[in-house]
C-alpha cells in the first residue's frame, strides 16, 4: 500500500483552537501519534475517547534534534506502510520532525497537512503590540542557531525554547547581534507576555516545548550593534540630499587613495598583532567597499549584493575540492589548480595572455613580483637565484658611472626589477619587505632623537 500521513495542528495547548476538521480527522483515524504526551490537548483527547500514541521515549533515545526528528521520521514512515495515520504537533511550522518527513518521504508516499492555529499564530496575536510591524521571521531556537543569520531590523519569533541549556546557546548567537540589555519578551501559551533583558533569558525558571522568545526588530538608530545591512542603510543616508555633501561629491577615483591607505592601515594592524586594532581597521576596508557600492548603485552600475553574489560565485568555482566533490589537489598543486581555473574564466590560454591579466594599478613592487611569478612557468625564462644575484651586482657596480641622467634611471629601474625578481624566486613579499624596513628606520630614527630637532623643511625633505 501507499504509505499516507496526515500531519495535524495541534496548537498551543487550548482545545477549543482546534478545527473542526482537525477533530473530525482525529476521531475517525485508526491510528494517531502524538509527538509528545505532555501537550494540554492530550488530557481532551483521553476525554473523547481517542486513543493515540506518543513518542516521549525518542526524545531520551536521540543525541540532540536533529537525530530526534530522523528517528521520528523513521519511526513514522514505518508505521504508515501498513497504515494510514495522524501525525500530530504544536506547530507543523516550526516542527523539525515534520521537515524531517518531507526529507525522507519513500517514493509515492503521501503527506497531507491539516491547518490550524498554531503555536506561533497563537503567539504572535499574544504578543501583537509588542510588535513593530508585521514583518515577522519565525525560526525554532535549533533552526535559528544552525542557520547563523539574524537581521535585527525584523521582528523576530523563536519557538521550541524547551530548556535552560538550549536558552543560554540562544542567548549566546543573540549577544552577536544586540546588547545585553535589549529588550525580549518570554512567551507561554495562556500567559502575559514576560519582559526581559537578554542576558535573563537562561536564568528563567520553567521551559517546555510550547516555550518561544519574541525579539522586537529595532531601526540601526535605535541599537548599539550593528549588522551588514545596517552599514548600507548608513551609507545610503550620507549620501542622501539631505547626507553629508563631501560624501555625496565622492567618485571611485576620488576615493582610490583611502583604498590604498585603508588596505596599508590594515596590513599594519596585522603586523601589530592587535585583534582590537585590526577590527578597526576591517571596518574601515569594509566601508570603502560599501562607500563604492553605493556609488555603483546610484549610477546602475551594480549594487552591493551584485559584488557579494560575484566573489561567492569566485570563490565556489575555484574551490570545486570543497564544493564539487573534486579530489582535494597536493599542497604544491592548489596554486596550479587555482590559476587552471582562472585562465579557464579569463580565456587567457597562454602566459603572454595572461599578463595582460595583471593590473596595472598595483604598487611597483607587487606588480613585478606578478611578473615574474607569471614569467616563471615558462622554462625558457627560469633563471637560478645566482644568475640573478650575478646580474645585480652588476647593475649596482654600474649604477651613476655614465653622467647621464636618464641612463642612471634606466639602471635604477632594472637593479629594483632584479631585485624583485629575487625576491620573488625565494617566496619573498619585496612589497612588505620595503615597508618594514622603512618603519624599522623611522623607529630608529625616533629612538635615536634625529628627528625632534631636525627643522621640517630642512634639505630636500
Amino acid at each position: 500500500m501507499i504509505p499516507q500521513i496526515t500531519v495535524l495542528t495541534l496548537g498551543p495547548g487550548d482545545p477549543e483552537l482546534l478545527t473542526l476538521k482537525a477533530v473530525r480527522c482525529l476521531e475517525s483515524s485508526s491510528m494517531v501519534v502524538l509527538r509528545t504526551d505532555h501537550h494540554p490537548v492530550a488530557d481532551f483527547l483521553r476525554g473523547k475517547g481517542i486513543s493515540f500514541s506518543y513518542l516521549d521515549d525518542l526524545y531520551l533515545q536521540s543525541e540532540d534534534f536533529d537525530d530526534l526528528a530522523r528517528k521520528i521520521s523513521d519511526f513514522l514512515w514505518r508505521e504508515a506502510s501498513s497504515s494510514p495515520l495522524v501525525y500530530a504537533v504544536p506547530d507543523p511550522f516550526s516542527d523539525a520532525s515534520v521537515r524531517a518527513l518531507f526529507r525522507h518521504r519513500p517514493a509515492g508516499a503521501q503527506i497531507t497537512l491539516v491547518p490550524g492555529a498554531g503555536y506561533t499564530n497563537v503567539s504572535m496575536l499574544d504578543a501583537y503590540e509588542l510588535l513593530p510591524g508585521s514583518d515577522l521571521r519565525f525560526a525554532s531556537a535549533t533552526d535559528l542557531i544552525s542557520s547563523g543569520s539574524y537581521d535585527p531590523n525584523v521582528s523576530l519569533l523563536v519557538s521550541e525554547l524547551d530548556g535552560e541549556i538550549l536558552a543560554g546557546d540562544l542567548k549566546i548567537f543573540l549577544s552577536s547581534f544586540l546588547s545585553d540589555d535589549d529588550p525580549v519578551f518570554l512567551l507561554h501559551p495562556g500567559a502575559a507576555p514576560l519582559p526581559l533583558q537578554l542576558y535573563e533569558i537562561d536564568r528563567q525558571s520553567h521551559y517546555d516545548h510550547l516555550t518561544s522568545l519574541l525579539v522586537p526588530g529595532a531601526p540601526y538608530d535605535a541599537r548599539s550593534r550593528f549588522v551588514f545591512s545596517d552599514l548600507m542603510s548608513i551609507m545610503d543616508r550620507l549620501r542622501s540630499p539631505n547626507g553629508c555633501p563631501w560624501d555625496r561629491r565622492q567618485t571611485h577615483k576620488s576615493l582610490c587613495p583611502y583604498v590604498v591607505e585603508e588596505a596599508w592601515e590594515t596590513v599594519g594592524a596585522i603586523d601589530e598583532d592587535d585583534p582590537a586594532h585590526l577590527m578597526e581597521e576591517l571596518g574601515d576596508l569594509l566601508f570603502q567597499v560599501a562607500f563604492h557600492s553605493s556609488i555603483a548603485c546610484s549610477f546602475d552600475e551594480f549594487t552591493v549584493n551584485d559584488v557579494v553574489s560575484g566573489i561567492c560565485s569566485k570563490m565556489i568555482r575555484r574551490h570545486p575540492h570543497v564544493f564539487s566533490g573534486a579530489p582535494v589537489p597536493a599542497d604544491a598543486q592548489q596554486e596550479n589548480q587555482w590559476e587552471k581555473i582562472k585562465s579557464s574564466e579569463t580565456g587567457s590560454n597562454t602566459v603572454a595572455q595572461s599578463l595582460s591579466d595583471i593590473s596595472v594599478s598595483l604598487p611597483s613592487l607587487l606588480y613585478a613580483e606578478k611578473y615574474f611569478r607569471k614569467m616563471s612557468r615558462l622554462p625558457d625564462c627560469s633563471r637560478a637565484g645566482t644568475e640573478i644575484l650575478k646580474e645585480i651586482r652588476l647593475a649596482a657596480a654600474d649604477l651613476g658611472r655614465e653622467n647621464d641622467d636618464a641612463v642612471s634611471r634606466n639602471q635604477l629601474g632594472n637593479l629594483l626589477a632584479l631585485c624583485a625578481e629575487w625576491a620573488q624566486l625565494n617566496h619573498m613579499d619585496a612589497e612588505t619587505l620595503l615597508h618594514e624596513v622603512i618603519r624599522d628606520r623611522i623607529q630608529v630614527a625616533q629612538s635615536c632623537n634625529l628627528l625632534k630637532s631636525a627643522p621640517q623643511n630642512s634639505g630636500n625633505a
